[in-house]
C-alpha cells in the first residue's frame, strides 16, 4: 500500500514491482505523479487491476463492472472547456461526455488533517450542473472525490449534498499500522459495490447513454414509465430530433425540451423537475384546456414520471409544435423586409388574442405569471400563449374535478397555493414584469398580466423597428434592467407623458392597427379618469385598478370580463365615472401617518348591475355609431394626435399620417 508524502505517494517494497512496471513510481518507490496526479494514477491502477481480476484477493465477489473509467487530466470533457480527473461511463458508449457519464471522478491534495476546504466543492459543483443540463433523466449525480488518501462518495441532489466516507486508499507515514491493509481491503468492497450498481441506481430513470433515439411511455395508475426504445412504432412512443437550447438551473425549476415526433406529426417534449409544492404545469393545462381551445397548445401526452425524489417531482408533456416565438418573428419579418402596416396587423391581432386567453385562463381559475416574448408563439397566423410552468390555481374560485387533476399529477392544490403565493412577487421574466411586481406586490390578478403583455407589445415593434437586436445589449431607456425597484421607477418615468411615452421604448413609427391598441392598452393599465397613476404604483404596490371596460374593448373581449369569477376585479365603465363620484369615494388605503404631500388613496367605485352595464353598453354604442356619422374622421386618439403632428424639431407634420419619432 502507498504511503502519503509531502507532495506525492511513497509506494511500500511489496508492490513497487508492479507499480513501476506501471509508470507509477521510480526505483525508490517516489510516485512519478505529485499530489492530485499521484492520487488519480494510484487509484486508475486499482480500478484497471479490479476490472481484470474476475476474483481479486480481497473481493470475494464475482460481479463484473460495468463501467470504465475515462481519463480528463489532460484534454477538456468532449463539447465543455470544463476537466475533472475522469468519468464513469457504460462500456460502449462514444463519446464519453457529460451527455453519457454516469459518475465523477475528482482528487483533491490533502491541504489540511481534514483532507479538503469548502473551496474545493465550486469547481465540482460546475461538473454536477453540467451532468444535469445534458441529461434529462438526472435525479441526482454522484461523485467519488480523493483526497488525502481517503475516498468519499458524493450525492449531489438539487437542494442537498449526501457525503458518505467508503474509506482509504493510502496511509500517511506517522499513522502506518497492520490493520490499514483490512481498512483499504473494505474500501475496495465498497467501491466495488458502488460501481456494480444499475445505471438507475445513480439515479438515471432511464439510460440515456445509449444510441436510441425514441422514448416509450407507459402510463400507470399513479405515475408513468419511460424507457429508451430504438423503435418508433407504438402508441405512446416519442422520436426526439433536437434539444432546444435553454438554461437548466440546479435550484426550482428544471426543464428540458426537445423538437419531437409523435404520431408520425411535429411535437415537442417537455420534461420538467419541479419541487413538489409548486404547481404543475400539466395542472394548469387540464385546468384551463377547455375555456383556451386554440389559444394554448394541444397537449397529445401528460404525466408524472416521479412523485417525489429529494423534495422534486418529475413530469412530461408531448405538445404541439407552436411555431416560432414572437420575437424571433419579428426578426424574420424584418429581415425579409415585410411591411410595418402588415406586421402591426399581425402584432395587433396576437395582443388581442393573448388577452382574451388570459382572461378566459383567469376565469377558469389560473394565473400564467411569466408572460414574455418567448412565451408567445407565432405558426401559420396561429397566436398561442406557451409555457404554463409558473402558472398558479386561483384560492377564490372552485375548479371543477381538482381531485383527479391531483391525483394526475401529484400535487396538493391547496399547498401549491400557498407556496406559489409567496413567490408571486419574484415570479416572471423582469425584462416584462409589471411595476407592481417589480415593488413586491402581494395581490397578484389579471392586471399584472395584461401589463406584462403590453411590455412584450413594446418589445416585439421595436425588435421588428431595430431598435433591439438579440446580439447586442443596447436596450433603449424602458428596458434598462438595474434592480427590482430601480427597473420600475424606469418604467414609471418612461410612461409618465402619453404623447412620447412609445420613443422610451425604442419605437419610432407606429402605425394606425397597433396605436389603437398600444394606447387603449396605456390608458387601461395606466390612468385613471385622465390621471396618470405611475406614482400610486410606485408607492403602493397593491394599489387597486380599475378596468375600464369601454376603453379595454380595443384590445380585448372585454364581455369575457362579466364572468361572476371576475369579481375580484375592479372593473367600470367610463361614462360610470365621473369626477364627484371619483373625489367623493377617495378613502386612505391605510391608518398610517402619511405626508399632506405624499398619501396612498385608493377610489372605491359602487358597483352597477350587470343588466344595467349591458343596456349601457348598447346605448353607448348608439351613440358612438351617430357621432362617427357626424365627425367622421376626428376620432383619432389625443397620443396619435400629438406624435403625428409634432417632432421633436418643432416641425409641423400632416395629422393624418402615421405616429413618427426621430
Amino acid at each position: 500500500m502507498p504511503v502519503i508524502g509531502m507532495d506525492g505517494l511513497n509506494y511500500s517494497p511489496n508492490i513497487r514491482d508492479a507499480a513501476i512496471s506501471s509508470n507509477l513510481c521510480d526505483m525508490n518507490g517516489e510516485s512519478i505523479g505529485k499530489k492530485e496526479r499521484a492520487l488519480s494514477d494510484h487509484f486508475a491502477w486499482l480500478w484497471k487491476h479490479m476490472r481484470m481480476l474476475s476474483k481479486p484477493d480481497v473481493l470475494d465477489v464475482k460481479q463484473q463492472l460495468p463501467y470504465k473509467l475515462a481519463d480528463y487530466r489532460a484534454k477538456p470533457v468532449p463539447g465543455s472547456c470544463l476537466q475533472p480527473d475522469g468519468l464513469f461511463f457504460c462500456q460502449g458508449v462514444k463519446p464519453v461526455t457529460f451527455a453519457t457519464a454516469h459518475i465523477i471522478l475528482e482528487a483533491k491534495w490533502p491541504t489540511c488533517e481534514n483532507g479538503f476546504f469548502e473551496a474545493d466543492l465550486g469547481k465540482i459543483g460546475d461538473y454536477v450542473l453540467r451532468i444535469w443540463t445534458e441529461q434529462y433523466t438526472r435525479s441526482f449525480v454522484p461523485v467519488l472525490l480523493l483526497h488525502g488518501g481517503n475516498v468519499t462518495l458524493m450525492v449531489f441532489t438539487r437542494q442537498e449534498v449526501y457525503v458518505a466516507q467508503l474509506g482509504p486508499l493510502c496511509v500517511r507515514q506517522s499513522r502506518y499500522h497492520a490493520t490499514n491493509s483490512a481498512h483499504i481491503a473494505k474500501t475496495l468492497q465498497r467501491i466495488w459495490f458502488t460501481l456494480t450498481l444499475s445505471t438507475s441506481a445513480f439515479g438515471n430513470i432511464c439510460n440515456i447513454s445509449n444510441d436510441k433515439k425514441c422514448l416509450k411511455f407507459v402510463t400507470g395508475l399513479d405515475i408513468t414509465q419511460v424507457e429508451r426504445t430504438a423503435d418508433y412504432s407504438g402508441d405512446n412512443v416519442i422520436r426526439l430530433v433536437e434539444r432546444i437550447d435553454r438554461p437548466v438551473k440546479i435550484f426550482g425549476r428544471a426543464s428540458y425540451m426537445y423538437k419531437s415526433k409523435f404520431g408520425g406529426c411535429s411535437a415537442i417534449l417537455k420534461l420538467t423537475w419541479t419541487p413538489t409544492l409548486c404547481y404543475p404545469e400539466g395542472a394548469g393545462y387540464s385546468i384551463i384546456g377547455e375555456a383556451c381551445l386554440g389559444y394554448i397548445p394541444a397537449v397529445l401526452l401528460s404525466g408524472v414520471l416521479v412523485k417525489d425524489l429529494f423534495g422534486y417531482r418529475m413530469e412530461f408533456l408531448v405538445l404541439e409544435d407552436c411555431g416560432i416565438q414572437i420575437d424571433t418573428y419579428a426578426m424574420w419579418c424584418r429581415n425579409r423586409i415585410t411591411r410595418a402596416e402588415q406586421f402591426s396587423a399581425t402584432l395587433a391581432k396576437s395582443i388581442k388574442t393573448i388577452s382574451g386567453c388570459l382572461a378566459k385562463a383567469y376565469i377558469a381559475g389560473v394565473l400564467h405569471r411569466d408572460i414574455s416574448a418567448g412565451n408567445i408563439t407565432i405558426n401559420n397566423g396561429q397566436v398561442r400563449l406557451i409555457d404554463w410552468g409558473y402558472s398558479r390555481a386561483r384560492s377564490d374560485i372552485n375548479i371543477p374535478n381538482l381531485d383527479e387533476i391531483e391525483r394526475l399529477f401529484a400535487f396538493d392544490n391547496n399547498a401549491s397555493i400557498m407556496e406559489e403565493y409567496q413567490s408571486d412577487s419574484w415570479t416572471g421574466t423582469r425584462l416584462f414584469k409589471s411595476v407592481q411586481m417589480l415593488m413586491g406586490c402581494t395581490e397578484r390578478s389579471l392586471v399584472h398580466d395584461l401589463e406584462s403583455l403590453f411590455f412584450v407589445g413594446l418589445y416585439t415593434l421595436a425588435t421588428f423597428q431595430g431598435a433591439i437586436d438579440p446580439k447586442s445589449n443596447d436596450l433603449p431607456l424602458g428596458f434598462h434592467c438595474l434592480g427590482n425597484k430601480e427597473t420600475a421607477a424606469i418604467q414609471v418615468g418612461c410612461l409618465s407623458t402619453e404623447n412620447c411615452y412609445l420613443r422610451n421604448f425604442g419605437i419610432r413609427d407606429c402605425p394606425d392597427a397597433i396605436a389603437r391598441v398600444f394606447d387603449s392598452m396605456y390608458r387601461t393599465l395606466f390612468m385613471h379618469n385622465g390621471q396618470y397613476i405611475g406614482g400610486y404604483m410606485l408607492d403602493d404596490c397593491n394599489y387597486e385598478r380599475i378596468i375600464d371596460l369601454d376603453i379595454a374593448s380595443n384590445f380585448m373581449d372585454t364581455q369575457i370580463l362579466l364572468s361572476d369569477s371576475c369579481n375580484n376585479l375592479k372593473i367600470s365603465s367610463s361614462q360610470q365615472l365621473s369626477k364627484s363620484v371619483l373625489l367623493a369615494n377617495i378613502q386612505p388605503v391605510s391608518n398610517k401617518e402619511t405626508s399632506s404631500c405624499n398619501k396612498k388613496i385608493a377610489t372605491r367605485i359602487p358597483r352597477i348591475s350587470r343588466v344595467e352595464f349591458a343596456n349601457q353598453q348598447r346605448n353607448q354604442a348608439a351613440l358612438a355609431m351617430d357621432k362617427e356619422n357626424t365627425n367622421a374622421g376626428s376620432t383619432q386618439s389625443p397620443a396619435k394626435r400629438a406624435a403625428s403632428t409634432h417632432t421633436p424639431g418643432g416641425a409641423t407634420k400632416n395629422p393624418a399620417s402615421k405616429r413618427r419619432f426621430n
